[in-house]
Order: C-alpha cells, then structure tokens, then sequence
C-alpha cells in the first residue's frame, strides 16, 4: 500500500509538471506573438476626424519584422461606382523597427458618417486601427464641395531624383505660406515621406489672419482683378526635414523653367492682363486651393496662369535656397 501511495504521489507530481510546463509555453509563445507588432499609443487605434478634416494623422508602431497593410470599408458608392476616400503612406514596410504611417482622407460630402478599419500585419499578428470620419465640420455644417475649377490640396507624388532625398534621412515635408507682412515661416501642412513618395494635403479653408488682400499681392495699374475683396493665400515653398526636424531640402514642382504653386482663394476672382513689369496673368482662381503656373513667356519676364500644364513633376533640392520661382 505504501508503494502505491508513493507512485500515485509521484504520477500527480508528474502531471501538474507536465501541465505547467504547458501552461507556461503557451504563455511564451502568446508573448512572442504580441510581440511581433507593438502600437506606441493604445490611444492612436482609434482615430476621429471632422468632414473636412483629411489627413496627416499618425501612428507609431514596432514590428518584429516586415509587415504589410490592409484598409476594409475604404469606399463609398456613387452612380458611377466607387472612390477610395482614405489611405495611408506607407502601406508596408520590409524590415523590422519603428515605422509611423500617415492617416489621409478625403473631404466628407456625403452627409453622413463613415467608418474604416487599418490592419497592420506582421507575422501573423495584427493590429487594427479604426478611422471614423464624421458627417459635420467642427463647427456642426456639412462640408461643402469646393466648385469645380479649384484643387482639393490633396497633394500625393512621386519624387523623381529620390535618392537624393534618402541619402538626406528625408522623413517629412511642410508647405510653407507666402506673405511679405508675415516675418516668420508659417507651416500651412505637414506630411509624410517614405520610399520616394510624399503625401500632404493644404487646409480646406485658410484662417483670416493667415489672408492677404489680392489686390496687395497682384495689384498693378494695367492688371485688371474681377474681385478686389478677395483674399488669397500663398504656398511658395516646399521643404524637407530630417529625423531630427532639420531642414536638409526643399521641393519644387517643375517642368524645365515652368513651375507651380498653390494659392487658395476665400472667393472666385480673376486676374488678367500685363503688369508695368512685363508680368503677363491669366488666372482664373476658384474658392478653395488652386495650381498656379508661372510660365515664362516670350513677352513678359513671368507667366502667371491657371490653366494647366502637363508634365510638370516634383523634384528635391539639397540646398533649400535653390528655388526656381
């Protein structure tokens, strides 16, 4: 009888080893598993936005290893079929360390909320962030769809010479306003670089004290503005920062020596003519943002138009100084 005590003891002891050792195991390999992808922020999973609200929101994440992305819910439908309303830059990565993507959206005119899911993948483990975009502005009014002729401010390229900005540990562009009253740089945005492809999108409105009169900026004897109420706003400049917020570059969008820039309008007004300076206009600019292009011609020193030109692309510059415009 003692002998059968001892062994059953021994059996028991045996099992409960076997079953922690279960327990245990099982426990290292869910912690290996979380450990594949990590969020900086809980707080960043969850992503809020206004109509016209429409991007540069950021998550922070650590993976173990190359990760990949997928987005569920990204569409609305329309009589035609459907449009993308939300992306992110970059969509995946191919090694492991910390990575940031950027959240961007398109204006919400449909007149009702909407809702997306980001999965993020590395190695079996996933992380989801959900992006609610709201019905309403800020203020509570629906968003109103700029009219037709002006640019949304979504800007989304391709940089051409783009080693040049990887070997300058290039991680962001700002766009910078224009304003001779103003003494110090006014970033109107911010975005996001990675593996040769920028995105920023420009505010869907400009505030008052960020405003210049048109008539201040273009005003000439021979010009003939449509609306000298109007106010306009600037985007002249392009620049690159580094990791650690230095400016190493700056972008110009360019075809040989035409190149653009962006100018946002709180009303429609047009501007024509030849200014005392030879300077020929012919800009027929909308409420919202528009593409200016200053394309010299054979008669004037400057060729100020709205009407669009093909083939122009973005292009970094080492020395921020070197700007074409």
């Amino acid at each position: 009888m003692t002998n059968f005590r001892f062994l059953l003891k021994n059996v028991v002891t045996i099992v409960a080893c076997f079953a922690g050792c279960i327990i245990f195991s099982g426990c290292g390999d869910k912690e290996k598993e979380s450990s594949n992808i990590e969020v900086q922020t809980k707080d960043a999973l969850t992503q809020e936005m206004f109509a016209d609200e429409t991007g540069a929101k950021s998550v922070t994440f650590v993976t173990a290893g190359a990760w990949t992305s997928t987005i569920t819910g990204a569409s609305k439908s329309l009589r035609s079929g459907a449009t993308v309303w939300i992306s992110i830059s970059p969509e995946s990565g191919d090694k492991a360390g910390t990575h940031t993507i950027s959240i961007n959206l398109e204006p919400n005119d449909t007149g009702n909320e909407r809702a997306a899911v980001i999965i993020i993948s590395c190695n079996g483990t996933d992380i989801t962030i959900s992006v609610t975009q709201k019905a309403t502005k800020e203020d509570g009014t629906l968003y109103e769809k700029p009219e037709s002729g002006a640019f949304d401010g979504k800007i989304t390229a391709k940089v051409e010479n783009a080693s040049e900005a990887d070997n300058a540990n290039v991680s962001k562009v700002q766009a910078l306003l224009w304003d001779d009253n103003i003494d110090d740089d006014v970033v109107i945005a911010s975005g996001s670089y990675a593996n040769g492809n920028f995105t920023l999108t420009l505010p869907q409105t400009v505030s008052n004290n960020l405003l210049e009169n048109v008539e201040d900026r273009f005003g000439d004897p021979e010009v003939e503005i449509s609306d000298k109420k109007a106010n306009i706003a600037i985007v002249w400049g392009f620049y690159y920062y580094d990791g650690d917020d230095k400016r190493v570059g700056s972008l110009d969008y360019e075809k040989g020596n035409i190149y653009a820039f962006f100018v946002y309008a709180d009303k429609d007004v047009t501007v024509t003519g030849r200014s005392s300076d030879n300077d020929i206009y012919n800009m027929s600019l909308k409420k919202g943002w528009n593409i200016v292009y200053d394309n010299p011609t054979s008669i004037g020193k400057k060729g100020y138009t709205t009407q669009s030109i093909d083939g122009l692309k973005w292009y970094f510059y080492k020395d921020d100084d070197d700007i074409g415009y």
